[in-house]
């Protein structure tokens, strides 16, 4: 996966959770979260609170809860 690929993603679906980043890109959450530093850095993308995505119980692993939107 590229972070060319992954801008593109973002910029079609503007919010996405990192599971699904995760599945659409078959690739470990930390390196989607090393991914999107980058372009969170180049302020293209911010994290959602996770207190948006889930009521947190906290029995999904981390990733699931956390996602991020793209700003363009």
């Amino acid at each position: 996966m590229l972070v060319t690929e992954l801008k593109h993603y973002m910029a079609e679906h503007r919010t996405v959770p990192v599971k699904d980043l995760v599945i659409r890109f078959q690739s470990d959450p930390e390196a989607i979260r090393a991914m999107m530093a980058l372009l969170i850095n180049k302020g293209r993308v911010r994290r959602l609170d996770e207190e948006q995505d889930c009521d947190g119980c906290q029995k999904c692993p981390a990733y699931e809860a956390e996602t991020y939107q793209w700003l363009g």
